[in-house]
């Protein structure tokens, strides 16, 4: 069935009663659209003449008929995701003040993920598959955890290390314990098993070191 609009104008479907749109082929139901506007596919939907291998499939490349998109009522720009063809990325895309398509972040074919702007977390960073590893974020405190146990704890005035630290190979200290933080000469406190060994490893890293 061809139809034709030999006069200019809209070429219109429309069923008055309660009820569906069909469009079959093969006397098979391939795109339903109900009463609501809602359209259901029964098969795989290509855009921009491509021709459909998944559910939704587009061309990639940069361009308009390349993107999932998204716009506001004006309409600007809002957002798009898109396979970028020139560097095989996957592209984020956020607009700016000057309501501009703006890269905010990229996924490469090694899953490794580039960010333009900042990365704000709630609490955690883990390490994958080890829920005993991470780094935790609160309140002007960082916590550094391997294991399950906590080796560093870091806050706006102290420093706090619960395991020996190794200097020139030798596990000397027993503890350490910075504060004043980003002062000109921080208060340093530290428990040792060894003075003199410790003395020596120090100088030997840092010949200014000043015992007060």
């Amino acid at each position: 069935i061809i139809l034709r609009n030999r006069t200019g104008g809209d070429i219109q479907f429309d069923n008055e009663f309660a009820g569906n749109i069909l469009f079959n082929t093969s006397n098979i139901t391939r795109l339903t659209i109900n009463g609501s506007g809602d359209a259901t596919f029964a098969g795989n939907v290509g855009v921009a003449g491509k021709t459909p291998a998944y559910g939704l499939n587009l061309a990639q490349g940069t361009g308009a008929g390349n993107k999932i998109a998204w716009t506001d009522g004006t309409p600007d720009f809002a957002a798009s995701i898109y396979a970028n063809s020139s560097t095989d990325k996957l592209t984020f895309a956020t607009k700016n003040a000057s309501n501009v398509e703006t890269t905010a972040l990229e996924i490469d074919t090694s899953q490794n993920a580039t960010f333009a702007g900042d990365v704000y977390i709630p609490e955690y960073i883990y390490h994958s598959g080890d829920t005993n590893t991470y780094i935790r974020f609160t309140a002007d405190t960082q916590t550094f955890r391997t294991g399950g146990d906590d080796r560093l704890i870091l806050t706006n005035s102290l420093a706090t290390l619960s395991e020996p630290l190794l200097i020139d190979g030798v596990s000397n200290y027993t503890g350490l314990e910075v504060k004043g933080i980003g002062s000109s000469r921080p208060s340093v406190n530290l428990s040792v098993h060894d003075a003199a060994v410790f003395r020596s490893s120090l100088e030997n890293y840092h010949p200014n070191f000043e015992q007060l």
